[in-house]
């Protein structure tokens, strides 16, 4: 560090009287972040706005409880619970789906195999439903009459609706092929929703009548083979005049906003460019579409960004941070949206676009100093084998030493590591692992969905634990080779594909990692079909891989467990019980295989947990688990205590 010239001169006068300054004592590194305050912190989901604009609400969940909220857009300081900046209108505990009638008077949510309602202002839950199923997506009309929902039954989706007073609930869409992602037209008589394609190779978007059940197509996409498709729900929005429709089209590489219009004529493109947008959300007055998009320096950034329904250049409206979910204020003049930080987890936040400042409503840690030493993520990039450009995200002390730990992160599919706390998984416990001398790189392989345009997507297809291992094991030699991390100590996780991926290196690339922790990962992608209970997830592997029966090739290649003699690193399988996408079996049948090996590996059921961990419990073990493991079998620099 260069010294000013006053400093200089102070300097030199003291050496000159004979005095000498004394040493400076090396700046002490902050403390870990406690794993109790990580479970602490709130979760703040989508905003969405009251009819008089006078508060904004949203779910706010911490491991099981999930509770309704309202802040209050025009409080001079963010709110946590028990302060008047925010008030908690309902609780929801452990129940799933829900949903708010636009009036705010009543609330539908699922609990069991029925839809149910509540009154907000108090009173008891009425069933609405008569028929058990597996309700999902529940969406209120806009005049409040009736409940939009998704039901997956015996290996299908289909589209119905119930009355919000209580009845039959009726199927509206109901084909062989699967149907979901319903939305209201304005009118509250038309429900939009996507119809998939029996070889997952594009779908339809439809427009029926619900008292006649009569469809008719206003939009079809095609996916080049290896390209998956985006979930309409929450990516398609109604005109307020319910004559157009904003949604989602990768037609030009990218996904960019297209507009189907509802009389039948041609989709029209809105948006373009080498980046993704989605999140489209028109304006009440229809003549705006808010939308995210990574339109900035790095494609791993979101922000918040507004374009004139008509087209034009889009204006970007968050000021800073990592932004997503815009909803805009009945009157059209403001917008919420989720904003996060390196130091700040996704919080409510209210912009007036046109001004240079937003407005944060909520604080959902309990303790903020405690993340106010985290480090700040950096979006890289490394080349892979075949000089394939691979983005990834790297999490580390800005000080950390030479030749330390490293951890690769997976990401699951569908999945995609971006810059915020919003865009990393486990972000605050990742954050403690980089306190603790640890060097994360968060790798985006190719494949990887909504991010890097169609041709990178398409880039693993049929190529199963081909181009995407050497993404990952050429991520773990750019870690030695610029960071000088130390290649003997270079660990891997994940979790769903990334749980594979971890498998994968650990089987096809035992020189290059010492030790790896796969949550709930496939070892077998042959018997997965087999045994997996979501028929999107099997008709999305089919239509990366083929037919296994046509291309057995492909699937034995890619399957883990048939490298088990190979593992040299102890592996941790950790796998909730109650999985029915990819089941304990996948797990523990590699964990036999291992045992028979002779290798070290150890398995962990979460009892009542499924693909992916809810219960506090549950993931205060995995944190103290994974942590245990991998100083065990990785050795950080500096130590950690549970």
């Amino acid at each position: 560090m260069r010294r000013t010239r006053h400093a200089w001169m102070a300097a030199l006068a003291l050496t000159a009287a004979g005095c000498t300054q004394p040493a400076a004592p090396p700046a002490a590194a902050p403390a870990p972040v406690d794993i109790e305050r990580v479970l602490d912190i709130r979760q703040a989901g989508a905003p969405f706005w009251s009819p008089d604009g006078a508060s904004v609400g949203f779910f706010w969940t911490r491991g099981t409880e999930r509770e309704m909220w309202a802040a209050d857009p025009r409080a001079a300081a963010p709110g946590a619970p028990g302060e008047a900046a925010v008030r908690q209108v309902a609780p929801l505990a452990g129940r799933a789906s829900a949903v708010v009638s636009g009036d705010w008077s009543a609330m539908a949510y699922v609990d069991g195999r029925h839809i149910w309602r509540v009154p907000l202002d108090g009173g008891a839950p009425q069933k609405l439903t008569t028929t058990e199923r597996r309700y999902t997506s529940l969406n209120w009309s806009p005049d409040g009459t009736r409940i939009a929902f998704v039901s997956e039954e015996k290996d299908q989706t289909d589209v119905g609706v119930v009355s919000a007073a209580g009845g039959d609930d009726r199927l509206i869409a109901r084909d062989e092929v699967d149907e979901d992602s319903p939305i209201w037209a304005p009118d509250s008589r038309r429900l939009a929703f996507q119809r998939r394609t029996m070889d997952w190779s594009g779908y339809e978007i439809r427009v029926a009548d619900v008292e006649s059940g009569r469809a008719e197509v206003i939009a079809t996409e095609h996916y080049e083979r290896g390209v998956e498709e985006f979930v309409f729900e929450g990516n398609g929005h109604w005109s307020p005049d319910g004559t157009r429709i904003v949604y989602l089209s990768s037609r030009a590489g990218y996904n960019h906003l297209w507009i189907a219009h509802a009389d039948g004529r041609a989709p029209t493109p809105l948006t373009s460019g080498a980046f993704v947008d989605y999140s489209p959300v028109w304006s009440p007055a229809g003549d705006r579409i808010a939308f995210v998009s990574s339109r900035v320096r790095d494609l791993e950034e979101r922000h918040i960004w507004v374009v004139a329904a008509s087209g034009g250049d889009p204006v970007r409206v968050s000021p800073d941070g990592f932004a997503s979910n815009p909803a805009w204020s009945a009157d059209g003049t403001r917008l919420s949206y989720l904003r996060s930080s390196a130091t700040e987890p996704p919080e409510v936040t209210v912009v007036t676009p046109g001004e240079t400042s937003a407005r944060r409503l909520t604080e959902s840690r309990p303790s903020p100093e405690a993340t106010a030493n985290f480090y700040t993520p950096t979006a890289v990039r490394w080349p892979s084998r075949d000089g394939m450009d691979v983005p990834g995200v790297i999490l580390r002390a800005p000080d950390a030493p030479g030749n330390g730990p490293a951890l690769l992160w997976f990401h699951g599919k569908g999945g995609i590591n971006l810059t915020g706390w919003g865009g990393l998984p486990h972000y605050a416990f990742h954050q403690r692992l980089a306190q603790q001398g640890y060097t994360i790189l968060f790798v985006n392989w190719r494949g990887t969905h909504i991010g890097y345009g169609a041709e990178f997507e398409r880039a693993n297809y049929q190529d199963y634990a081909g181009g995407e291992l050497d993404d990952v094991v050429t991520g773990a030699e750019y870690l030695v080779r610029e960071y000088g991390v130390d290649p003997k100590r270079i660990a891997a996780w994940g979790g769903s594909y990334g749980g594979y991926m971890t498998m994968l290196a650990l089987a096809k690339s035992p020189e290059t990692f010492s030790a790896g922790v796969s949550l709930y990962g496939v070892s077998d992608w042959d018997v997965f079909l087999d045994q997996s209970q979501r028929k999107l997830w099997r008709l999305r592997l089919i239509a990366k891989l083929g037919d296994p029966r046509q291309n057995p090739a492909f699937y034995e290649r890619s399957a883990a467990i048939r490298d088990a003699a190979r593992v040299q690193a102890p592996l941790l399988l950790l796998q909730g019980t109650t999985d029915d996408g990819v089941v304990p079996e996948q797990s523990l049948a590699l964990l036999d295989a291992l045992k028979k090996e002779g290798k070290t590996a150890s398995y962990v059921a979460y009892t009542g947990e499924g693909h992916g961990f809810r219960q506090i419990g549950s993931v205060r073990d995995l944190y103290q688990r994974v942590e245990r493991f991998f100083r065990e079998h990785n050795g950080p620099s500096a130590g950690a205590t549970d």
